[in-house]
């Protein structure tokens, strides 16, 4: 025997703080390629911050994402023990009554007696904006005021449908010289609302548009009612929210989770070119608990009121902060 073997202290393999620290490396590393890759093939907008930067627009309102299946069911009745008791509640979540009446409060702030008309548009489908430009009208009538809107989506209109109104004659009737201004307004569940409905769906709703009638129609609309609302459809694609939008007082841009960069500032860039006046836009369907949108929980819409009962019956508010 040579030399004895010898009981090692430690095992030679595997080292672990070693491995310990490749692994947390190659993690590190993987982990930032992923978000670099993430990062580039994500092309939607994000926050307000980024559509401010890329547009130059001014944020109007946040309106978050409806937990309840049925934001688009119009509740006629008045809720009990509020002193702003509305007619017209689309959907009961504090948090969207609270964005809705922001969003007129920042339409009004620039609003004159000489404005009368606002157009509603987005970049792309399905982005919430029927349903926005009902709530703002809805708004707008609870202060007691008189308001129409205009549905102007002849191929997809659907603002009749979410009012429960049903018209045989609506704006392309008018526009094709078969019906009269009176023919085609239409009193809503809702008080001081009417609404002129798309009429049948037309396929070239574009020719409509260029009709002479439409421009008296919409001045004359302006004469009778404190407001006008004008639902069009997605600009991206259609020109027919460009065609209207030289005959209204303001345009709002709506903008939701599905908007892509690239299609927001196409859109923002043929509305330049038309010389038309942007009033600011909308940051629809937020998801309030993701991180980039803390501030607008924290500050915005945790903040709600709670019935203090006193012994005599006699409720007062208080505020309160929601957890």
């Amino acid at each position: 025997m040579l030399d004895p073997a010898e009981t090692p202290l430690e095992p030679y393999r595997p080292r672990k703080a070693v491995n310990y620290g490749l692994g947390l490396a190659a993690g590190l590393m993987l982990g930032v390629a992923l978000a670099f890759v993430q990062e580039h093939l994500h092309t939607g907008v994000r926050t307000p911050e980024e559509v401010e930067r890329l547009t130059g627009l001014s944020l109007l309102a946040v309106v978050p994402r409806s937990r309840g299946r049925h934001e688009r069911k119009v509740n006629t009745e008045s809720i009990e023990g509020h002193e702003d008791a509305s007619r017209c509640s689309w959907e009961p979540e504090q948090a969207l009554s609270e964005a809705y009446r922001t969003l007129r409060s920042s339409v009004l702030l620039g609003w004159d007696e000489s404005m009368r008309r606002i157009l509603l548009t987005s970049s792309q489908p399905q982005e919430g904006k029927t349903t926005l430009c009902l709530n703002l009208a809805c708004s707008l009538a609870q202060l007691g005021r008189s308001v129409l809107v205009i549905d102007a989506d002849m191929r997809r209109p659907d603002c009749g449908r979410q009012l429960g109104v049903d018209a045989e004659a609506g704006l392309s009737e008018f526009l094709r010289g078969e019906a009269e201004i009176d023919d085609i307004v239409r009193s809503t569940p809702v008080e001081g609302l009417s609404l002129i409905t798309a009429g049948r769906s037309s396929t070239t709703a574009s020719d409509l548009l260029y009709s002479p009638r439409l421009a008296p129609m919409l001045q004359e609309v302006g004469e009778r009612f404190d407001h006008v609302v004008i639902d069009s459809p997605p600009s991206l694609v259609l020109s027919d929210a460009r065609t209207i939008s030289r005959m209204v007082e303001g345009v709002v841009m709506v903008v939701s989770d599905k908007t892509e960069r690239g299609s927001l500032l196409r859109t923002k860039q043929m509305f330049d070119d038309a010389g038309v006046p942007f009033l600011g836009f909308v940051m629809n369907r937020v998801n309030l608990n993701r991180l980039d949108y803390g501030y607008y929980r924290e500050y915005g819409y945790n903040y709600s009121y709670a019935d203090d009962r006193g012994e005599n019956g006699e409720g007062k508010k208080r505020a309160r902060l929601v957890g």
